[in-house]
């Protein structure tokens, strides 16, 4: 007699662990199908920048932004900034600008130490400023990089030297505009034009923030040659011709371009430093390949490029339409890929820096336009309306204000043009905190103040 079997002929018990290992396989199966999709989208989305002529990496945007073929006006530039000589601590008590002192107000004569230090200053540096003014005789402008990331992955900062190139500029200005010498006012004005708009090829967020920075240093020159010298027509329209030449949409369209290589750089590199790095312990190490085996890193490039691209379609609208837009596709932005912007300055800095940009050239072209007016009639227009056709194509939208044209306020012998600032607040016109050229610390408004002469 035969014990009878605890099990069925041909049939296995099933174990937990078998149901264990086949979930595992599964799971695994569906991260490396997600894994390989994943990366097909990366791949697919670069695919298509480089079809539509742009570079993605370092190397391909050192071929697409291409040196001149002739002279390099950054050549000359960065022997200016090596021939500029700073000034010393005493010196900085007593000079303007440059300094820690400050220019006398309009109608009052300027102290005799203060001019005798200005004119020893820049007769120091009498070569930098020539060679500024040379600089902006040649046409072509490509500035080089500085510094780099690993594996020869080029990362753009701002030149060294532009901002003081600025200041002494505008020292040289307002000397001659004290002396009463217009026409070597406006030449050093132009030079500044013309710094200035070396850097709007450049590709790089950093270098748009120096113009930035820049045209509210420019806004100073023409407001103290407006307030301290009376001014012709032939030198407003001058003035009037040079600011109104502007790249606007085709720039940032550059800057994101830029941008976009620098981000897709620094998500490599960091990569690239998981899987080169030295491992101190077996903590790190296992770290290390989590951090790899997750696709994490891919997570923040396709959540990158999916909405850096909405973004940088945005760059052509008006400036206005531009912030609302941005911040309308940053609150689309899923919780778990915010990190992937804050990775880009364009997609976090830029709108400040093209609301400064266009706020300190649009009033100080628009200030300009009043002036001429003012010439033409004896007296500021009621409004800014007034100005167009015959002085302004359009009054100058305000990005601050829902994109309504600037403001204006008449105070007695002094007429403010206006944009809300940062605030969005009407505060009539007051300034509060001086940031420079009009720009509040916090709260209050960003003016151009023309005083009647």
């Amino acid at each position: 007699m035969t014990d009878p079997s605890p099990h069925p002929t041909g049939r296995r018990r099933v174990r937990w662990w078998h149901v264990a290992l086949a979930c595992f396989l599964l799971l695994l199966g569906a991260w490396g199908g997600w894994r390989v999709n994943l990366r097909r989208e990366i791949n697919a989305e670069l695919a298509r920048i480089r079809a539509e002529g742009y570079p993605v990496t370092p190397a391909e945007l050192e071929a697409w932004y291409p040196y001149p073929k002739g002279e390099n006006a950054a050549d000359v530039y960065l022997r200016a900034f090596a021939a500029m000589v700073e000034p010393t601590e005493e010196e900085k008590e007593i000079l303007p600008i440059v300094g820690k002192a400050k220019l006398p107000p309009p109608g009052e004569p300027i102290p005799a130490e203060m001019l005798a230090a200005m004119e020893a200053h820049l007769e120091k540096n009498s070569e930098a400023l020539r060679l500024l003014h040379e600089a902006g005789k040649v046409e072509g402008c490509r500035w080089p990089g500085e510094g780099s990331f690993p594996n020869n992955q080029v990362h753009r900062r701002t030149p060294p030297g532009v901002y003081d190139a600025m200041r002494l500029l505008h020292l040289a200005a307002s000397r001659t505009t004290l002396l009463g010498d217009q026409h070597a006012s406006i030449r050093s004005i132009e030079n500044a034009v013309k710094l200035l708009r070396s850097l709007e090829n450049e590709p790089f967020i950093s270098r748009y923030a120096a113009r930035s920075t820049g045209a509210a240093v420019l806004a100073e020159m023409i407001h103290e040659l407006i307030d301290h010298s009376p001014a012709d027509e032939p030198s407003l329209n001058k003035l009037i011709s040079g600011l109104r030449d502007r790249r606007g949409e085709t720039e940032l369209t550059r800057v994101a371009v830029g941008d976009r290589c620098t981000t897709l750089a620094l998500l490599n590199m960091f990569r690239t430093a998981v899987r080169t790095r030295g491992r101190s312990s077996w903590e790190i190490a296992v770290g290390d390949g989590l951090v790899l085996l997750s696709g994490v890193v891919e997570v923040y490039e396709r959540a990158y490029l999916r909405h850096a691209r909405r973004i940088y379609d945005f760059a052509s609208h008006p400036t206005f339409e531009f912030a609302q837009r941005v911040d309308g596709e940053r609150d689309d932005i899923p919780r778990y890929a915010e990190l992937a912007l804050h990775l880009s300055p364009f997609c976090v800095h830029l709108l400040r820096f093209k609301c400064r940009l266009e706020v300190a050239l649009d009033l100080t072209l628009t200030a300009l336009a009043a002036e001429r007016y003012r010439l033409a009639h004896g007296d500021w227009p009621a409004a800014l309306e007034e100005l167009v056709p015959d002085y302004l194509d359009e009054v100058p939208a305000d990005p601050y204000n829902h994109g309504k044209p600037l403001s204006v306020k008449r105070h007695g012998d002094r007429l403010v043009i206006y944009s809300f600032g940062q605030d969005q607040d009407d505060d009539g016109g007051t300034l509060g905190g001086d940031e420079g050229f009009g720009f509040p610390v916090g709260d209050g408004d960003v003016i151009f103040t023309l005083h009647r002469q």
